[in-house]
């Protein structure tokens, strides 16, 4: 009882325990059905399949999808789709799309994990970069200096280069500070 020997159709079988199973079914009778997949070819019991269903499969969707897309909303929505469908190199392919209609769309960034810095849409990496040098230029321009890991003044520079510190608004050797607190060099 050969009901689809060679059919060219995108099938699903909807296997007893919840699994689907997408491709082209090659064969079926009462006993077994088998199945082409992008995974190969497979063989089950007709005991196990609770139905065939007739249909595109996820990868056919995703084509006739993207050849009929126009707009970047169009391609967004449908790589929120494949990715929904967990069809990750499809999606990126309609999220490249995106891109490549509005390089500042928000979603389409986001997907391939930018964040947006000043109008721009960078790595996460190229961002931090970014914003340390932003936030060093701003000091320079306020006319601070690096001393160690901290920003200075450039009299300030001079005394701690001295390795004074300021005690009660006036510079001194780090040494008197110490004895001022009660402290002793010990050996």
């Amino acid at each position: 009882m050969l009901l689809l020997a060679g059919s060219a159709l995108p099938d699903v079988l909807v296997m007893k325990d919840g699994r689907r199973i997408e491709g082209t079914v090659t064969s079926q009778d009462a006993a077994k059905v088998k199945i082409t997949t992008s995974f190969g070819d497979f063989e089950f019991p007709m005991t196990q399949v609770e139905k065939i269903e007739k249909g595109k499969t996820g990868a056919q969707e995703f084509e006739e999808r993207f050849k009929s897309a126009k707009s970047a909303g169009d391609f967004f929505e449908l790589g929120q789709w494949a990715e929904s469908k967990k069809m990750r190199t499809e999606a990126k392919k309609a999220m490249k799309r995106v891109l490549e209609l509005e390089p500042k769309h928000a979603g389409a960034n986001t997907f391939f994990g930018k964040v947006e810095y000043k109008g721009e849409w960078l790595t996460p990496a190229e961002r931090d970069a970014r914003a340390a040098a932003d936030a060093e230029a701003e000091m320079l321009a306020k006319g601070f200096v690096r001393w160690k890991e901290q920003w200075v003044t450039p009299e300030e520079k001079g005394h701690l280069e001295k390795n004074e510190v300021l005690v009660e608004g006036k510079w001194i050797p780090y040494e008197v500070a110490q004895r001022k607190k009660g402290l002793e060099l010990f050996g």
